[in-house]
């Protein structure tokens, strides 16, 4: 076969034209109006009972020193778990520590709705230790999350945009607040917090994966593939005292087996085409060649 110019052109605008439709397809999926992230930030903007967060407290026994006690509680735990949380964070990365925030959060707003109706200290103490564990989790995640996945150019227009769902989040919670609390009172206001709050956990596992999960995720798969390949059933012979090796026998690894050997002969048939393109090109030139 020969290889002409115009081959040459042909080939590399079907190339370009298909990595062109590629990437508009990926800038328009990242910049369609709602994706499930905006949907996360949209619902844990929804805290119904944040107008009254003080009046659930005092309605339940706790005076307005303790309340204010366990506001600095709260700030004590998450100015101390700064350090160590990070840490998690960088070990199981950000869609992950994001979805242990949105559990920790949900267990806590859970904990206050107990707490209101049980009418005790301790559970209010113990929901503050939990959300400021949360809020540990989420401090710098977000933003770090988002810069991973859009980058440089991406980052200020998504960031803004979730921004925007979160505040708007806020403002249908604040507006649906007097009607909530007319009909059902504050326990209607705790109970609509906590089902928002069940809904963002399970919106949170369905975000989209950031680079560092989805190259892990590549790593561990080729190293399986690698371990398929390479595997062998060892034989001990007792009588011989020795041991053994044959090729395991599994449709799993023979699969891989053919795979890699079908690769490899496409590749024999690449080079000899390669090859025999080249010597048809020289015996074309000394052919056309002056004597």
């Amino acid at each position: 076969m020969f290889v002409t110019k115009s081959n040459k052109y042909t080939e590399r605008t079907v190339r370009n034209r298909v990595f062109g439709f590629i990437m508009n397809k990926k800038m328009n999926h990242r910049h369609k109006f709602a994706d499930c992230y905006d949907m996360v930030c949209l619902f844990g903007g929804l805290v119904f009972f944040a107008p009254v967060a003080l009046l659930v407290r005092t309605q339940a026994g706790v005076s307005e020193s303790e309340f204010f006690l366990l506001q600095a509680l709260l700030s004590c735990i998450t100015a101390l778990g700064e350090v160590p949380f990070g840490h998690i964070t960088d070990k199981i990365g950000y869609k992950n520590s994001l979805i242990l925030y949105q559990a920790l959060l949900l267990i806590a707003r859970a904990l206050l709705f107990a707490a209101f109706l049980s009418r005790s200290l301790l559970l209010f103490v113990v929901e503050a230790v939990v959300e400021g564990a949360a809020f540990c989790f989420a401090s710098g995640t977000s933003s770090a999350y988002l810069y991973e996945l859009h980058g440089e150019e991406g980052y200020l227009a998504k960031s803004t945009r979730a921004d925007n769902f979160s505040t708007a989040g806020f403002i249908i919670s604040t507006l649906s607040y007097v009607l909530i609390y007319d009909s059902l009172g504050l326990q209607g206001l705790l109970a609509a917090t906590v089902i928002s709050g069940a809904i963002c956990f399970t919106l949170s596992f369905f975000t989209e994966r950031e680079l560092f999960l989805r190259r892990q995720a590549y790593q561990k798969q080729c190293s399986r593939r690698m371990a398929l390949s390479n595997h062998h059933c060892i034989f001990r012979n007792s009588n011989a005292g020795r041991t053994d090796y044959q090729p395991s026998r599994s449709p799993r690894c023979k699969a891989v087996k053919a795979a890699s050997d079908s690769s490899f002969r496409h590749y024999l048939r690449c080079c000899i085409r390669d090859f025999r393109s080249i010597v048809l090109r020289c015996s074309c030139d000394l052919g056309d060649a002056p004597d």
